[in-house]
């Protein structure tokens, strides 16, 4: 732009009060602020550039009725510049379409497009655009649980996110927790659920002043113990009042908020929480197809949020494998039929065959029946869940989009995008941009993305890095081999090099069978996977030693420096995994064929993963912004190569001996039941004499070590596999221990037997009193685990 660095805004009046537009008009002056420029409302007569709003001929704007979309005439907009100096006059369609026009010309001006705009028509090529978010609240240990007042002062973080989705030009949002808001009749829940609907209605009233639509969210069936006995259902897709009962929580609910646009549910995973359980209606083991438990579901739900309260129904068809309707064309075609209503009906499929998008094809099972779809993405498995280097996996999203776009899908369903340096962010950004047109150039939208986060003088560099990450990430992590099944090519790693078997158990058994697996199915090409990954993290350290070099070219070299975090650990992710993976291959090669030569590649590749271990726990990492970056202080897998590498390496007979003889897995479960029955016995037999000094209560995916500290009445966590423990809680009503060594026995409390609890170490004045506990879950998904420990009257 020429002239002075001023920008007039005039809004016609039928949009001036319009919240959607002041948040288009906000973004631009923030964005002017962002590159030294001011925003003049109305006055043209300085200004280097003028934008005019205004409704197109014919166009009104229309009231937010519940449950109804917005047209994509409403979300369009026509841009014309003319004159000297430039006026940029913006015909929208609809409030939305001038919101969302206002917002990518702040997006312009923020990224250094050329300003002003070349005359365009924006129109989405996907009609719905949904993000996801919440409504944080501030709990309390007393009824009603939710401190409504308190809530409410964090007002502005909900209108903060309800302006970024008008950012990320979105047309809905999806907020998790319906049991949340669910009234349940319950001293407890009951008092709960009434707050939170009282701020989850204000939310709704604040998205729809901005023409945002609303979705309430959650897994299904969740239910209150005391509640489903008094429905008289049993947990049976036989049973005609399990349906009943799940159609009764939104006839409650949906009465109380008749400005809630619609429900979105997923079915396949239980996932209890804050004390509401969870059961799968789909995989219930009675003799029935998942496919007609699917349908009767669909039709449950649909029944009484579409039938009776002509609301939205958005239903995910994600399941945690690859074998059922989420990804198997005939499956699908089978479950939805024509039995199943298309009306207000949009289901939700992810782009991905598998969890992930590395090594995974894309979803087949667009286009395949007449019910409506949406494209949902894949962005942050690399980003903030189970791995440490970090990828970036736009072109893939472009991909997604293209393909469900191609194959009629009408919706997208993506991240709402916040203007600040973060990778997570960036793909968020990306999407948004690809879900209103996915044919842009991704790189010229990841270099946009640059321009603001880091610098326009390196923006197109950095896009090149980024874009390279996700071969970086697929080929320079991953191990060939185990890298080409569907559902989980990364098997060892997750959350933490992963540690199979059960360590406390089996003497490095399972690790061991775990790992060697992973040898056989890299063998037939050991030396070409090696080679694989060795040449990805070279690429990858190439790139960081060049983003280093062009922060020292910046005016401002901090800027850049939070992704330089973010890269270093990644780079330290790469160079320990690869070291690991060359260790346990070279490892299994020496005990398949015992030769010298390969016994010494075996120790040097072994020395080199313990220099490098204890170079990377040494390591402390700077906070990258607020980008999520996965601790992997967990090394427990890595450290358990270690010690039966060396034992193998000095004697490969006795060690395969020895793992010939350890406990097995089934071995391993009857010592957990061993245990458990013989804690029975013993508190049976003490009667009311035994006293809990403990109680411990969680969520539980897998299994995790538990430090109970009885000196400081504490407890902390070890996690070993499967997802984190969440919300744990302990509690000591027995106080301290009576010096001595104490024999504690530890039990379930009734309606949480799931798993087992086992005493690996029992307090004592040498351990500082501490009890150690290992929890053992087979179960997917989360469990609800309470547990208590009692010491014995004989210990007192």
């Amino acid at each position: 732009m020429n002239g002075s660095r001023r920008i007039s805004i005039r809004i016609s009046d039928e949009l001036s009060d319009e919240h959607a537009v002041a948040v288009g008009v906000a973004a631009i002056r923030d964005a002017a602020a962002q590159v030294g420029w001011e925003v003049a409302p109305t006055d043209t007569s300085k200004a280097a550039m003028a934008i005019d709003v205004r409704l197109r001929d014919g166009a009104v704007v229309s009231p937010v009725v519940p449950a109804t979309l917005p047209s994509v005439a409403e979300q369009s907009c026509s841009v014309r510049t003319t004159g000297h100096p430039p006026v940029t006059r913006l015909e929208a369609g609809g409030v939305l379409g001038a919101a969302y026009a206002l917002a990518w010309l702040a997006d312009g001006l923020r990224t250094g497009r050329d300003m002003p705009p070349a005359d365009e028509e924006r129109v989405p090529l996907f009609e719905r655009r949904i993000v996801h978010g919440g409504v944080p609240r501030v709990k309390t240990d007393e009824p009603p649980y939710v401190d409504v007042e308190r809530s409410r002062e964090l007002i502005p973080d909900w209108a903060l996110m309800l302006d970024q989705a008008i950012l990320s030009a979105a047309t809905e949002i999806i907020v998790g927790g319906t049991q949340d808001i669910v009234p349940w009749d319950d001293p407890v829940y009951g008092p709960r659920s009434e707050a939170c609907r009282e701020l989850f209605q204000e939310y709704i009233e604040m998205a729809h002043a901005r023409h945002i639509r609303v979705y309430s969210s959650d897994d299904e069936f969740t239910y209150l113990p005391e509640w489903f006995e008094r429905t008289g259902a049993t947990l049976s897709t036989d049973d005609p009042k399990l349906w009943e009962a799940m159609k009764s929580k939104y006839r409650a609910l949906l009465p109380l908020m008749p400005t809630l646009d619609g429900v979105q549910t997923r079915v396949g995973e239980a996932n209890p929480r804050d004390g509401i359980q969870a059961w799968d209606v789909i995989h219930t083991g009675e003799d029935r197809s998942i496919q007609g438990n699917y349908r009767r579901f669909i039709n449950a739900m649909h029944d009484v949020v579409v039938g009776e309260f002509d609301r939205q129904y958005v239903h995910r068809t994600w399941v945690v494998n690859t074998w059922e309707q989420s990804c198997v064309p005939d499956l699908y075609k089978d479950t939805f039929t024509d039995e199943v209503p298309t009306r207000n009906l949009l289901l939700s499929i992810k782009s991905t065959c598998g969890d992930q998008w590395e090594w995974q094809p894309l979803n087949p099972t667009f286009g395949l029946t007449p019910h409506a779809t949406c494209v949902q993405v894949e962005t942050s498995r690399g980003q903030d869940y189970f791995s440490g280097p970090p990828d970036f996996s736009a072109e893939f999203s472009q991909s997604s989009f293209e393909w469900g776009l191609e194959h009629g899908a009408i919706g997208a369903l993506l991240g709402a995008w916040k203007p600040r340096g973060d990778l997570r962010n960036a793909l968020d950004y990306a999407t948004a941009r690809l879900a209103w047109d996915p044919y842009q150039p991704v790189k010229s939208i990841v270099a946009d993305w640059a321009a603001s986060a880091v610098g326009i003088e390196v923006s197109e560099r950095v896009a090149d890095l980024l874009l390279d990450l996700d071969d970086i990430y697929r080929d320079g992590f991953h191990v060939r081999g185990q890298a080409y099944n569907t559902w989980e090519p990364l098997l060892h790693v997750r959350k933490g090099w992963v540690c199979k078997g059960n360590q406390y158990l089996d003497g490095g058994k399972g690790q061991h069978r775990f790992l060697r697996d992973h040898y056989l199915l890299a063998k037939p090409e050991l030396e070409s996977a090696l080679q694989t990954m060795s040449v990805h993290v070279d690429r990858y350290d190439s790139w960081l030693e060049s983003y280093r070099g062009w922060m020292s070219e910046l005016p401002e070299p901090e800027a850049g420096r939070w992704l330089e975090l973010v890269l270093e650990r990644g780079q330290a992710s790469l160079h320990l995994n690869l070291a690991y993976v060359r260790a346990f291959l070279r490892y299994f090669d020496y005990e398949d064929h015992d030769d010298a030569e390969r016994r010494e590649r075996a120790r040097a590749a072994l020395a080199a993963l313990g220099e490098e271990v204890s170079g990377f726990r040494d390591r402390t990492w700077e906070q990258a912004s607020d980008y999520i970056l996965n601790s992997f202080a967990n090394l427990q897998g890595i450290d358990e190569l270690l010690r039966f590498a060396a034992r193998g390496l000095e004697d490969r007979d006795a060690l395969t001996q020895a793992m010939r003889d350890a406990p097995d897995d089934e071995a391993g479960l009857a010592m957990l039941a061993d245990a458990r029955d013989a804690d029975i016995a013993l508190l049976e037999a003490s009667g009311t004499d035994a006293v809990v000094v403990a109680r411990w209560t969680g969520l539980v995916d897998g299994r995790d070590v538990l430090d109970i500290d009885f000196a400081s009445e504490d407890h902390s966590i070890e996690h070993c596999l499967g997802d984190f423990v969440r919300e744990s809680a302990c509690e000591f009503p027995g106080g301290s221990l009576p010096p001595g060594e104490r024999r504690i026995a530890v039990r379930h409390v009734q309606g949480h037997e799931r798993g087992y609890a086992y005493a690996l170490e029992q307090p004592s004045d040498s351990n500082g009193k501490v009890l150690r506990l290992l929890l053992e879950d087979l179960v997917p998904g989360y469990g609800s685990y309470e547990v208590e420990m009692l010491m014995l009257p004989d210990e007192r």
